[in-house]
């Protein structure tokens, strides 16, 4: 799938949207920007709630499905480059032994919102750092070194 049919067949919000036509020469590179423009800001900011991060960390959740199932040019270097990223967030984050959004209490009950948001998510290769908390947020999160590996 080229990137111009990935932005039309994938849902985007009309911002989000927007924002990807606007910087087609990118390429499946702009996700890797979008990427770092929320992650890096995370650990500095004074209010940030736990909702807000789990949506940001879907931005990565993203850049797995181009990999899989986009054409990119140069993909060895793309995925290179997530490679290295990965290993700079995973050095500021710590690993927890359930899913975040376990923490967050979105998952509360049987109701929808709670499947949809991975009440019964199990760490995988895929989805990993859904499973890392910032230590500068476990106190904000209600999450405890109990919760952590």
């Amino acid at each position: 799938m080229t990137y111009l049919e990935y932005i039309n067949v994938r849902h985007f919000y009309p911002n989000e949207k927007k924002y990807l036509e606007k910087h087609i020469n990118e390429g499946f590179y702009i996700f890797i920007n979008m990427w770092l423009e929320r992650w890096k800001p995370m650990f500095q900011a004074k209010n940030y709630l736990i909702e807000e991060y789990i949506n940001d960390l879907g931005r990565r959740d993203r850049i797995n499905d181009v990999i899989m199932y986009c054409e990119i040019e140069n993909k060895e270097l793309f995925v290179n480059k997530i490679i290295e990223i990965d290993k700079e967030f995973e050095t500021k984050t710590l690993e927890l032994k359930k899913c975040l959004t376990q923490c967050s209490g979105w998952e509360n009950n049987d109701d929808i919102m709670g499947e949809l948001c991975g009440k019964n998510m199990v760490k995988d290769e895929k989805n990993w750092f859904y499973f890392r908390v910032p230590p500068e947020r476990m106190n904000e999160w209600g999450i405890t070194k109990d919760d952590l590996f």
